[in-house]
């Protein structure tokens, strides 16, 4: 699993030889490493993600009143793992990660723990 954000993905680009547009990227680094899945975050604009044997999927962001970002994308990546790992879809997971990355992004400075509930309610008051 290879997870970077939209910044990452225009170095990471250069270093190796691939597209530097998120999408592009998506569809090609599976040619040159040996990936089962593909995540690159986009900021309050989702995540974009792709299985090895499947097609790229559009996650959006959720809206919240952004306080702080250091951390978010850390806690994407917790949530997404923790969501992966119990076997949650791939589409699912990113939700999840998108959620948790939410709530650290409205927190400012250091994030109190933040419960699974807190998690849920964010994805449910907000219907995609």
């Amino acid at each position: 699993i290879l997870k970077l954000n939209d910044s990452e993905v225009e170095i990471l680009s250069e270093l190796v030889g691939l597209p530097p547009n998120p999408n592009d990227f998506l569809e090609t680094v599976f040619q040159k490493f040996p990936l089962e899945i593909c995540v690159v975050t986009l900021g309050e604009n989702g995540v974009i993600a792709r299985h090895r044997k499947g097609n790229i999927i559009t996650v959006p962001g959720y809206s919240v009143q952004v306080c702080d970002t250091c951390g978010a994308g850390d806690a994407f990546t917790a949530g997404f793992m923790h969501s992966y790992f119990n076997r949650a879809s791939l589409e699912e997971s990113c939700l999840f990660g998108n959620a948790l990355g939410a709530l650290v992004a409205a927190t400012e400075g250091a994030t109190t723990p933040i419960t699974l509930k807190q998690i849920e309610d964010l994805k449910s008051s907000q219907i995609r």
